[in-house]
């Protein structure tokens, strides 16, 4: 699918890729079933997004700087953990956030932690290459 959601090529497995996006830093190409493009509608249309199914999304090739604690931050601002040079990692969603209590919020970690904890976009982020460390 194209960042304006078109469709470039239909597939049969469920899947919808996206490709990066030349207006950002970084390199954001994103692949996601479905309840993650839902979660990804929500998010763009500022909605409080339905999980009833766990999603997942993946980006191999890493990510566009963004704000770990925001959805909607441009840059970043003081108080706020801006999340760069994140290589290939999976995301998930999880119908009931709650489980997610106990698992760590920074980034800098070395695993998984939860991005935009407290917000109806939760969601657990792994990483698969390693990320820089403090």
């Amino acid at each position: 699918m194209s960042r304006d959601g078109q469709v470039v090529r239909k597939g049969s497995n469920g899947w919808t890729c996206v490709p990066d996006d030349p207006n950002t830093s970084g390199t954001d190409s994103i692949c996601m079933n479905e309840p993650w493009r839902n979660f990804w509608e929500a998010l763009k249309d500022k909605k409080k997004p339905a999980v009833t199914q766990v999603g997942i999304a993946y980006m191999l090739q890493g990510d566009r700087p963004v704000s770990n604690t925001d959805p909607y931050a441009t840059e970043p601002k003081p108080g706020d953990e801006w999340v760069e040079g994140v290589g290939a990692h999976l995301m998930i969603l999880l119908p009931d956030a709650g489980v997610l209590k106990n698992v760590p919020t920074d980034s800098k970690n070395g695993g998984p932690w939860i991005m935009w904890a407290g917000t109806p976009y939760a969601h657990l982020m792994v990483p698969i290459d390693s990320y820089p460390s403090r």
